[in-house]
């Protein structure tokens, strides 16, 4: 069985080697071939016949998801820019050309799924939408025969597998018969594309990505991670900065940390670890720096933050990082219409009570008596007013119970101070635009009544002691 499984193994490795040549050894001859036309010609692209994208994504046989995600977009290569190719719905055409020399084009189509296919400069593409199927068609060159048979099977492969999407959920399994059930759904797939390329039945371009592509995602399943390949050039393949964010992820001490409303990753140790390591492309550590420190911005206090920024611009001084944290005013204004219950069954909302506190740190806790991870919380706030207790701070508590029996009920379990029944939960417009919609949930206000943190950290937790200490220097 042994030297079965070896025989096997070098069987696939000689054919990847075998292809991997032949894809060299072709584009280096297209390029000698070709040279005029790979600097004067563009990419042209039609898409006819498109239909209307589902948001609404149904999962398994009862539940559903939402996917507002463009309906067109392209990546270039090693590039993790995802370029949005915008079209009125209104036409049931779009055409566009694109002066460069490789686009990775990602088309959605119902019911929730997307298909990649890959465009040459040069290349003349009429995309039809068929029984709601993007199916492509070259007028300027001809696809190797089981081009599209790869493309349409991937799509699929990776629409079954897709946890979100309830046809296979390998979550319900335990982690071991998990990994070893998607990596033998990889092996097949790997096998089938080594088969066709064997056979010379797929393009180059094409074997290289969907090879790399899923040999990324079974490395990433299997947590088996190759130094050598943290600095190639696959940016452009989604499934590559999954593996390389993986091994980072693995390798902190501490890998989540607790927010507004659950768990999240914990950025600012995995910013520290990319930072001190060595083992990535320059183009690689930014993408992953830059992305940690995007949610270090949003899930730490200021000062931690500035001090991540230092050490970013000192690596890349060339290249500003963008602040793309949504801005809070707007949601300010509607804090009037917040209508709230209090404890004495008065009226009032949300913006009376920030005018009443002015010049005061206000902390609001939206809960429900059902939401279990919201009543563990409550043990945490005698800890904090104990420390606080000199301080102008204030802490709301904010039921979204039906009822208002079980909010009385759980508020007096709980001894809550400054208590309050939501009575226009969900409908203000205040907790669509806060996107207020799982529970526990916190926002911090600073001392003029200006929301700070639309999801504040837990109070259970150090981070949300760095927050207000910030606010208190101030």
């Amino acid at each position: 069985m042994s030297n079965h499984k070896t025989n096997y193994l070098l069987i696939i490795s000689i054919l990847v080697l075998s292809c991997t040549n032949k894809v060299e050894k072709k584009l280096n001859n297209l390029n000698e071939e070709n040279n005029v036309e790979i600097v004067t010609q563009k990419i042209h692209l039609n898409i006819s016949n498109i239909p209307k994208i589902q948001h609404r994504v149904k999962i398994g046989m009862n539940g559903t998801r939402t996917d507002k995600s463009p309906a067109f977009t392209y990546k270039t290569f090693n590039n993790t820019t995802v370029n949005e190719i915008e079209y009125d719905k209104r036409d049931s055409a779009l055409v566009r050309e694109f002066d460069l020399d490789t686009i990775f084009l990602k088309l959605r189509y119902n019911p929730g799924k997307s298909i990649t296919y890959i465009l040459r400069r040069g290349d003349s593409a009429y995309i039809d939408y068929v029984d709601e199927k993007p199916i492509l068609n070259l007028k300027n060159r001809v696809l190797k025969k089981n081009d599209l048979e790869l493309i349409l099977q991937t799509a699929e492969f990776d629409s079954a597998n897709d946890p979100m999407n309830g046809i296979f959920n390998p979550f319900k399994l335990d982690r071991k018969k998990r990994i070893d059930k998607m990596n033998e759904s990889y092996d097949k797939v790997l096998f089938t594309i080594d088969s066709f390329c064997d056979n010379d039945l797929i393009s180059n371009a094409e074997y290289s990505y969907f090879q790399k592509k899923y040999t990324y995602k079974k490395a990433a399943n299997r947590s088996e991670f190759d130094i050598d390949q943290f600095k190639n050039e696959d940016l452009h393949i989604k499934a590559y900065k999954d593996y390389l964010r993986k091994f980072v992820f693995e390798n902190l001490k501490v890998k989540t940390v607790s927010l507004g409303n659950g768990m999240a990753r914990n950025f600012l140790e995995s910013f520290d670890f990319v930072y001190s390591k060595d083992y990535f492309s320059k183009k690689n550590k930014k993408i992953l720096l830059k992305e940690a420190l995007k949610n270090i911005k949003i899930d730490h206090p200021k000062s931690t933050f500035d001090d991540r920024l230092v050490k970013y611009n000192l690596l890349f001084p060339d290249d500003k990082f963008k602040d793309d944290e949504n801005d809070t005013s707007s949601i300010l204004g509607l804090v009037k219409d917040v209508q709230l219950t209090s404890y004495n069954m008065t009226t009032t909302t949300l913006g009376q009570i920030l005018n009443q506190n002015k010049g005061k740190i206000v902390f609001i806790d939206f809960w429900a008596s059902w939401c279990a991870p919201c009543i563990d919380a409550f043990s945490s706030y005698e800890y904090l007013k104990k420390t606080y207790s000199q301080e102008e701070i204030v802490f709301v508590f904010i039921s979204v119970d039906t009822y208002e029996s079980k909010w009385v009920t759980a508020s007096d379990n709980n001894k809550l101070t400054n208590s309050y029944l939501a009575t226009n939960y969900p409908e203000a417009k205040f907790y669509q635009e806060s996107n207020i919609r799982s529970f526990p949930r916190y926002l911090l206000f600073n001392q003029e009544g200006e929301l700070t943190k639309s999801k504040a950290p837990a109070p259970d937790g150090d981070l949300l002691k760095a927050f207000l200490d910030e606010l208190l220097i101030k």
